[in-house]
């Protein structure tokens, strides 16, 4: 039932659109099932406790540098794969609608295994989890944004930007650390 009890770290990973093919979804969801876990979305929300930044913005294997670099995304190198400028193109995009498809499916799957107070306080933090992934997506690009206008560099502000993101994300991470043993 703890998969209905989310922060914004585990709602980023359930929502991740990028789970492989179909071959490797099965395989996921199968592994899921022999781990112990009721489904794909309760392995995600276990798996978001190991890992330090969602997979939507990429890993080590993304990185054309290929090394952890506290400065980028891995998955994001430049700004314009965040947001292209078109009002659709872009991670940020992605981002949205797959946190807004994870949103709903876990009130829904709340709605089918909780009731009363329960229901109400996981109602409440997904919604409050999906509130921050929007207010972080809406500041990252307002705030490259803002920070170029007023004369910094391209690559030096995006780099700031991920950097920042990053913290965001690692703070809870470590805090994470400690229910580690409980999730699994």
């Amino acid at each position: 039932m703890f998969i209905h009890f989310v922060d914004f770290h585990a709602l980023v990973n359930v929502g991740s659109p990028d789970h492989g093919t179909n071959a490797q979804v099965l395989k996921f969801e199968a592994d899921a099932i022999k781990a112990g876990h009721t489904g794909e979305e309760e392995a995600l929300v276990a798996a978001s406790f190991k890992i330090e930044i969602p997979v939507i913005f990429g890993t080590v294997a993304n990185n054309t540098a290929g090394t952890k670099d506290s400065r980028v995304l891995p998955g994001i190198n430049i700004f314009e794969d965040w947001d292209s400028g078109d009002g659709y193109t872009g991670l940020r995009y992605v981002l949205a609608a797959a946190t807004e498809d994870a949103r709903s499916r876990l009130i829904d799957s709340a709605g089918h295994n909780l009731n009363g107070l329960a229901l109400l306080v996981a109602i409440d933090m997904i919604t409050a989890a999906s509130n921050f992934v929007k207010a972080l997506s809406t500041w990252i690009s307002q705030e490259f944004m803002d920070l170029v206008g007023r004369g910094g560099d391209r690559i030096i502000t995006w780099k700031l930007i991920c950097q920042s993101v990053r913290k965001f994300f690692n703070r809870p991470h470590v805090a994470r650390q400690a229910d580690r043993g409980q999730m699994e």
